[in-house]
């Protein structure tokens, strides 16, 4: 069993099971509060309906959490997702799935044109994961990774919602170094 509810501060603390596996970004704690306090709809968890005690906090058992934010881009209204998670021993039960299908009721509803995200490019199962949802490749971002192991690109993959029924902000945009985003 399991609800979705929105993603509460003290679930930061949760995290660190979502966040094991290599192909899954962690963040610093501020990123995380920044997101829960400013984007509030649109950061939700995936979580077990019982409540255990731990410590002197109690502290749900995080399944895995979207968030995500409304934003603004060259005048036009995208809903883009900041990270997607789901336990390792979770997957495969449609909670990554569920949750992008509420952030983009969202987006509908605050009239947004599209919904966007960025993936590292060695992340097959993630890309073709949000290509079975429908998101396309945008276009690339060069060296928008950086960890121990150097640079990695991204793609930059979009999904058109309602109010761009002709796909116009889907179609291929120039590839673009990272340092060049706004």
């Amino acid at each position: 069993m399991y609800k979705i509810e929105p993603l509460l501060p003290s679930d930061a603390f949760s995290l660190d099971v979502i966040n094991l596996d290599y192909s899954t970004e962690s963040f610093p704690l501020s990123y995380y509060l920044y997101y829960i306090i400013n984007h509030t709809e649109d950061c939700m968890a995936v979580v077990s309906p019982v409540e255990r005690k731990r410590s002197f906090y109690c502290l749900r058992d995080v399944y895995g959490i979207l968030m995500g934010r409304l934003e603004e881009k060259d005048n036009v209204i995208c809903a883009h997702i900041s990270v997607l998670s789901v336990q390792f021993r979770k997957r495969r039960n449609g909670f990554a799935r569920l949750c992008m299908d509420i952030l983009e009721n969202n987006a509908n509803i605050y009239k947004a044109y599209f919904m966007d995200l960025y993936v590292r490019c060695t992340n097959a199962c993630a890309i073709d994961f949000y290509k079975k949802l429908g998101y396309t490749v945008y276009r690339r971002v060069l060296d928008y990774y950086h960890d121990t192991n150097g640079y990695e690109d991204a793609l930059d993959m979009r999904k058109s919602l309602k109010l761009d029924p002709e796909n116009k902000f889907m179609q291929k945009g120039s590839d673009i170094h990272a340092s060049k985003l706004n």
